[in-house]
């Protein structure tokens, strides 16, 4: 009887205590680009498909965008960093280093979705890896 009560309290515990975890993020993680459309018209390559970004927990990012020049995959003005902040359930902004303006990215059916209206729309997604 003691063996069985020391074993349901062990039991309880352990069922307690990952109860009690906390669950990061959903941003958080190593993302790579899966499509890049500007305008209607897909952008995307072999190349471009090898960029990504990284979310930490403690609010960093980095990330890099691969494109293809002379029909080579070149980084895009080399590796950037940042930081990123949650705006509400699914919305977060991203400051990048040496970037005057906040990036504002959502995570929709588990795609991270990134557009930017600057010059024309360009609407990139991004899969979890």
């Amino acid at each position: 009887m003691k063996k069985l009560l020391s074993l349901s309290l062990i039991l309880l515990t352990i069922v307690s205590c990952s109860e009690n975890d906390t669950t990061s993020d959903p941003i958080i993680g190593k993302w790579n680009l899966i499509t890049s459309f500007e305008g209607s018209v897909d952008v995307t390559n072999d190349c471009l498909k090898q960029s990504y970004i990284t979310f930490s927990e403690n609010f960093s990012l980095k990330g890099e965008v691969i494109i293809e020049m002379n029909n080579e995959c070149t980084s895009d003005d080399g590796p950037y960093s940042g930081t990123w902040s949650k705006q509400n359930t699914n919305n977060y902004s991203l400051s990048i280093d040496n970037s005057n303006s906040p990036i504002e990215i959502s995570i929709t059916n588990n795609n991270l979705i990134q557009v930017i209206e600057d010059s024309g729309s360009i609407v990139t997604t991004y899969k979890k890896q």
